[in-house]
């Protein structure tokens, strides 16, 4: 699983504080994972942000950005039918799973990490009759 301090920012190291904060809010996401899914609890997070720090400061509003990037992602994760696994990709394209992780390294298909679940989410409206859109 992915450290928080690669979430983040690779190779940026988070201080001690910092890890502690991220341990309490990963500790907090646990706590109601079961009722909601990745996607929601991002939207969720975002609006529980936005309620806790209403005012945008000249010192919140990176913190603002942030959290409007939250929804935004959870919309786009949304969009256009949802989003596959690797393996579901992979199955679409009729290669295996490592090919298709690797064309995601390479910037070859689009694709978005889900952290929490330490997996690779491909959207699926790249996808039709078995190959992604734009590839010969």
């Amino acid at each position: 699983m992915a450290t928080a301090a690669t979430i983040e920012r690779p190779g940026r190291k988070l201080q001690d504080a910092e890890e502690r904060i991220v341990k309490n809010i990963r500790s907090a996401l646990r706590q109601v994972a079961d009722v909601a899914d990745p996607a929601n609890l991002a939207r969720l997070t975002g609006i529980a942000f936005r309620q806790e720090f209403p005012i945008a400061k000249a010192d919140n509003r990176l913190a603002n950005a942030v959290a409007r990037g939250i929804t935004v992602r959870q919309k786009l994760m949304e969009a256009e039918g949802g989003s596959l696994s690797a393996e579901e990709a992979a199955r679409e394209l009729g290669i295996s799973k490592a090919a298709i992780l690797k064309r995601y390294q390479k910037g070859q298909i689009i694709a978005w990490r889900e952290e929490r679940q330490n997996a690779v989410r491909f959207p699926v409206w790249q996808f039709k009759d078995h190959k992604v859109f734009g590839w010969p």
